[in-house]
């Protein structure tokens, strides 16, 4: 036995085995109205333009990325100090 906890089973098995041949899903969100709930689909030339970007030195393991810790500091003192507009 592995110790962990099981849920039982309440039927709805088809239900469940549908579900889970849709592949994984980040939990708290839910599929856009319309949509299957599959993961979209980018085309090929968006995705080159990733492999671009991802390949600039700044982008790469070690380059110094301080500038994001600052700019999402910014970006939270800028917002933490708004007030709502009436």
């Amino acid at each position: 036995m592995s110790g962990r906890a099981t849920e039982p089973d309440r039927g709805g098995g088809a239900a469940r085995s549908e579900r889970a041949s849709r592949g994984p899903t980040v939990l708290g969100t839910a599929p856009l109205p319309g949509s299957d709930g599959a993961a979209p689909v980018l085309p090929p030339r968006y995705l080159a333009c990733l492999q671009i970007l991802e390949a600039l030195p700044e982008n790469r393991s070690g380059a110094d990325k301080t500038w994001v810790e600052e700019a999402l500091g910014a970006f939270r003192e800028h917002y933490r100090q708004a007030e709502r507009a009436r």
